[in-house]
């Protein structure tokens, strides 16, 4: 729709040839090949964009690349984004995690249809995006979350801490706890039942207020016992 031009490399014989028959301009081959990418013409490219869901495939071909045109951006659709940053440290421009992205999709959705201006929704998509999903990683887990111990050191749980009276964080800001240094970070604060997405750091926590954090498992139970306990 747009009229921009582009060339396609698939591996799937049969995919190739339907593609072409519709007129496509797809040509098969195995694009870790660096003969294949001069065949359809990468020198001319103004971004190259893998769309196959094999990491050590797509890791070599970004490698390629980078190598032939340093410039040459490379966008990468992947389902998942566990293994994002070993695809941007590889010379990657952006990575789309599918699933994510559809999820954010989904969110921006459900915002527009509850009144939120395009404004505002388009600036936290970006604000995701830019910071690679991190609101959208961690979960609260339940009576029926199953996790084997490789899982547990892959996902973040999401934990509400109730600051009572005497609870060690009482009095204290953020930034003093400093909970980062266990790599344990603050989704939300709710005071008086009302949210505050983006707490001041300085800000002296209450008796009553409600700390939204996530980390791995084994942090979420420290960071928890050092709110309430200081330990």
């Amino acid at each position: 729709m747009e009229a921009i031009p582009y060339m396609v490399v698939d591996a799937d014989p049969i995919r190739v040839q339907e593609s072409q028959s519709a007129g496509e301009p797809v040509y098969f081959g195995d694009v870790k090949q660096k003969d294949i990418l001069h065949s359809v013409g990468i020198e001319r490219a103004k971004l190259v964009l893998i769309t196959f869901d094999q990491h050590e495939k797509a890791m070599s071909v970004i490698r390629l690349v980078k190598r032939l045109y340093p410039n040459l951006p490379v966008v990468v659709r992947t389902r998942k984004d566990n293994r994002m940053e070993e695809l941007l440290e590889a010379g990657a421009s952006q990575v789309v995690p599918e699933i994510l992205e559809g999820s954010l999709m989904l969110v921006t959705q459900v915002l527009q249809l509850s009144g939120v201006p395009m404004s505002r929704i388009l600036k936290r998509v970006r604000k995701e995006r830019k910071g690679h999903y991190a609101n959208m990683h961690g979960f609260f887990p339940g009576e029926t979350t199953e996790l084997d111990y490789i899982k547990q050191e892959k996902f973040e749980f999401m934990h509400a801490v109730i600051l009572t009276k005497n609870a060690y964080a009482v009095g204290k800001s953020l930034q003093q706890l400093n909970l980062q240094q266990w790599r344990v970070s603050v989704k939300g604060l709710r005071r008086d039942n009302h949210e505050l997405s983006e707490p001041d750091e300085h800000m002296a926590l209450l008796a009553g207020d409600v700390i939204v954090i996530a980390a791995k498992p084994r942090k979420v139970e420290r960071a928890e016992r050092f709110l309430l306990e200081g330990d």
